[in-house]
């Protein structure tokens, strides 16, 4: 059902515009990610900027105005997700949970897996970006909050979710 949910968002995506696009490729140069190997939409669907797709991977964001700094952060954590493969692991954990069903410990490994993906993102992604004090108030100054699936990489969750994160960081 989630999964279904996203795609019928992703649906109606848009090309993002040209300033977005552009810091997104250096983000992407800075990264080693060849251009192309992970694109970049916007929709008017999704609430804040997630990374989707195990094939073809896209990063896509809302449609709002950010800052460059905003763009840096969100760019960087999402290739970061990219770059620990976290959407097919996050997949997978899902799978077995799904095929496991009695078992609560798969349950239990499956959300604890979403959390520490996200921890190891803040933790890669705040030494790419030059901080974590930087990097947590860029993310802070993004709006919207999500309650997005848990089959994509978002950059932000619940408030007490990122709280937790800032706590892990420190």
């Amino acid at each position: 059902r989630e999964i279904r949910a996203i795609r019928k968002a992703l649906r109606k995506r848009i090309p993002c515009e040209a300033g977005k696009k552009v810091v997104f490729e250096q983000i992407c140069d800075d990264m080693k990610i060849r251009r192309g190997r992970v694109s970049l939409w916007q929709s008017y669907e999704i609430k804040v900027p997630i990374i989707w797709g195990m094939i073809r991977p896209m990063i896509v964001l809302p449609v709002e105005k950010y800052s460059e700094i905003e763009l840096r952060v969100i760019f960087t954590h999402e290739l970061v997700h990219y770059w620990h493969h976290d959407v097919i692991w996050k997949r997978l954990a899902a799978f077995l949970a799904a095929l496991h069903c009695f078992n609560p410990v798969l349950s239990r490994l499956k959300e604890e897996f979403g959390k520490w993906s996200e921890y190891a993102c803040d933790y890669t992604a705040g030494e790419i970006t030059g901080g974590y004090k930087a990097y947590f108030t860029a993310i802070m100054g993004i709006r919207g909050s999500s309650e997005t699936s848990y089959y994509a990489a978002s950059l932000k969750e619940r408030e007490d979710e990122l709280v937790e994160r800032v706590r892990k960081m420190n």
